[in-house]
């Protein structure tokens, strides 16, 4: 994943984006963490089931010894790639609580940190700052545009 930043800050691959899609990069980034995780997980279960035939000289010890460097490879290279999206995550979240916290509403402010950083569903957003879910919608929709007049990320 090769993300850039721009002079107003934008982290893009490229793209232009929106406000949201902008302010959404961590939770998909985030999402990408687990996944590769899950992923990491299954890869370690497979090179213990080799690790016994290697352990024990069962025949084909060989094979075994192959397969289990290879996924012990692939394991090292994949523990590398999600060390660099965390650094990179922590990097995006840093500079969107930065660019939150200029905001001076407060309602705006709570309401795009629970969304962007905390990654809290519209539902439980309005439950904890007792506002109804269509009174949410309506503050998100104008907190992003606040957001957006701060920061400039539309065409």
């Amino acid at each position: 994943m090769n993300l850039m930043q721009n002079k107003r800050g934008t982290i893009y691959r490229g793209l232009v984006m929106d406000t949201k899609q902008y302010l959404q990069q961590s939770f998909w980034l985030d999402q990408q963490i687990q996944a590769d995780q899950l992923e990491l997980q299954r890869l370690r279960e497979l090179a213990e089931s080799i690790m016994p035939a290697v352990l024990t000289g069962q025949r084909a010890i060989r094979g075994a010894n192959d397969r289990l460097s290879k996924a012990v490879a692939e394991i090292v290279d994949l523990e590398n790639e999600i060390n660099d999206k965390v650094i990179m995550l922590v990097t995006l979240k840093r500079l969107i609580r930065e660019q939150i916290d200029g905001i001076d509403d407060a309602r705006y402010r709570l309401l795009l940190q629970k969304r962007y950083l905390n990654f809290d569903r519209f539902e439980q957003i309005a439950v904890d700052m007792n506002y109804s879910f269509r009174n949410i919608m309506y503050l998100h929709r104008e907190a992003l545009r606040y957001f957006e007049t701060l920061h400039s990320f539309s065409h």
